[in-house]
Parts: structure tokens; sequence; C-alpha cells
């Protein structure tokens, strides 16, 4: 199965009315961050965590930038801590269902990618993604609902078809399974007709 997630909305947050040098630390976390120089802005996060403890944006970018070095565990707590601090922060929601999914806590991802939708309902890779693990824990027509409301959202995206197919298989529809793979090819995933080539023909 195809893992690609899509991500919501790469969002850096500027700066506010915190503590000067607290800001001055965050703002370097942007800019190590504008450099793809992640470890050197989750310690410029940290540092204005230790001197804000209440800044919910470092926390939320901070843990952005531990789920890209693969620091899932970090990441779930860094999010926690920034949803305990405003629980209407859907984004923190919707990253830390992401990490829940690399730790393979796939119940829990879902109830963070619920969430998150609830908050914010028009984003096509909050149902992928929430797809993605119910396929994990075999809830194949859940995954195929919300595969069907992200293309709604978003028709263009090659790996939704690829896993909708996927789900389909398991549910025997062989022919829609094909008909998605077709689809996911003509989008440009070349895996998709070696699927059609051995199960299509």
């Amino acid at each position: 199965m195809s893992k690609n997630f899509i991500i919501s909305s790469f969002f850096i947050f500027t700066s506010s009315i915190y503590g000067q040098t607290a800001v001055e630390h965050y703002n370097l976390g942007i800019e190590s961050d504008k450099a793809e120089n992640w470890q050197g802005a989750i310690n410029a996060y940290t540092e204005a965590i230790a001197l804000n403890p209440g800044y919910i944006k470092a926390f939320v970018n901070r843990a952005f930038d531990k789920l890209i070095i693969g620091d899932a565990i970090g990441a779930v707590a860094d999010l926690t801590k920034a949803i305990s601090l405003d629980s209407k922060l859907e984004d923190a929601y919707y990253y830390r269902g992401n990490a829940k999914y690399d730790l393979g806590d796939f119940r829990g991802a879902i109830s963070d990618y619920t969430t998150s939708i609830s908050l914010k309902p028009n984003e096509a890779g909050k149902f992928y993604n929430r797809g993605l693990a119910k396929f994990e824990l075999e809830d194949f027509k859940g995954a195929i609902l919300d595969y069907n409301k992200s293309i709604s959202l978003k028709s263009d995206y090659s790996a939704t078809y690829y896993n909708r197919g996927a789900a389909k298989v398991k549910l025997n529809d062989l022919k829609g399974a094909c008909e998605d793979w077709s689809k996911a090819g003509e989008l440009g995933d070349a895996n998709a007709y070696e699927l059609i080539k051995n199960n299509c023909q």
C-alpha cells in the first residue's frame, strides 16, 4: 500500500507578543526551518520554550520538525502539550494523527484526524490519511468512504485512487480496483500500471 501523507498546510507561525529573548530564539527556529536545518530549528524552539513554557507556536513548529526527522514520540508529546494549551488547534490534531500513525497507533490516529476534520472539514489530506489508518485496521469500507471524500475535495492526487483500489480488492471489487489503478496511472503513478498488468488483464 502506498503510504504518502498529504501535509495539510506547512505552517510556520510568526512571532507575536512574547518576551524578546524567546521571540529571538523562535525566529532563529524559523530561519533554520527555511534552511531545512531541522535539528537547528528544534534546538531554537527548545530555547524559546524554556524561556516561555506557554509558547504554543514553538511547540507546534518543534513537533513538525520532529516529525520530519522521525521522532514521532517527541512530536506526539509536543502536540499534546500544544493541544492542552489550545484545544482548537486543528493542525495540531492532524499532525499528531500522523505521528500516531507512524507509531502504529491507528485508532489514536483516526481519533485525531476526526477531531481535526470536525474543526476544519474541507481538507482532502485529512480524509486520505484517516483512510490509510482505517485500512490498517481492516475497515476497508470506512477507508473507501474517506478516500471518496478526499477525491471529492482533491481529484488529482494519484495515491488516493491507488489506495482506494487496494481497499476495493479487499472487498472483492476487482473491477472497481482496476478502474482506480487506471486513474492513478493516468495521474502519474507508474506502480499502478504494474498492478493492472498483474491483476486486471
